[in-house]
């Protein structure tokens, strides 16, 4: 009956032992999930400040070594000009021909006056 006795006692324990450890488990992975939980916070704000840095050094190396240069297309021939001429659009090229037609206005009276 002793024996008996000891048994129940023993398996009581470890039944006991196994609700604790479940007990135990659930507090800690309680914690351990809010601890978890703050450090990936941490961890996005610091990746947002060095983001942030990296930004302006990416920036600031662009401005320091890129040149930008606007480089005019001269039309030196007359093939060159007519090329640039057939992609105007109709009101492009309508402007155009006033311009000419000014031009020629202005070229003539110039010459009226110098004779």
């Amino acid at each position: 009956m002793e024996n008996e006795k000891d048994i129940e006692i023993t398996l009581k324990n470890i039944l006991f032992a196994g609700v604790g450890a479940v007990a135990t488990i659930g507090e800690k992975s309680k914690d351990m999930f809010i601890e978890l939980a703050q450090k990936g916070e941490e961890a996005i704000e610091k990746g947002k400040v060095l983001n942030e840095e990296l930004k302006h050094k990416v920036e600031d190396t662009i401005k320091e070594n890129v040149e930008i240069k606007v480089v005019k297309e001269e039309l030196n021939t007359s093939d060159d000009i007519l090329n640039a001429v057939s992609n105007l659009s109709e009101e492009e090229l309508k402007v155009l021909k006033e311009k000419i037609a000014e031009m020629g206005c202005e070229k003539g009276k110039g010459n009226k006056d110098e004779k």
